[in-house]
């Protein structure tokens, strides 16, 4: 399970994304961001593209974030 940030100072979200599925394909991925999704470019979407599972807005919700978690890990 990777939980990452689309955007960080080192590596970028996607980037992690992309290398994790090219390496270990079975990996369960939930992307986050706190990026205005009224921009031209919607970030959590192509996430999805690049292989994230689930995806979340921030600010996320503990007992969302939690069930989600569960509920990647068990199938």
């Amino acid at each position: 399970m990777i939980i990452t940030d689309i955007f960080m100072p080192e590596e970028g979200g996607l980037e992690v994304i992309r290398t994790v599925k090219k390496t270990t394909p079975e990996a369960k991925i939930i992307a986050i961001s706190g990026f205005d999704l009224r921009q031209e470019v919607d970030v959590l979407e192509l996430a999805k593209k690049y292989g994230a599972d689930e995806t979340f807005q921030k600010p996320v919700h503990a007992q969302i974030l939690s069930e989600t978690i569960n509920l990647l890990l068990s199938n």
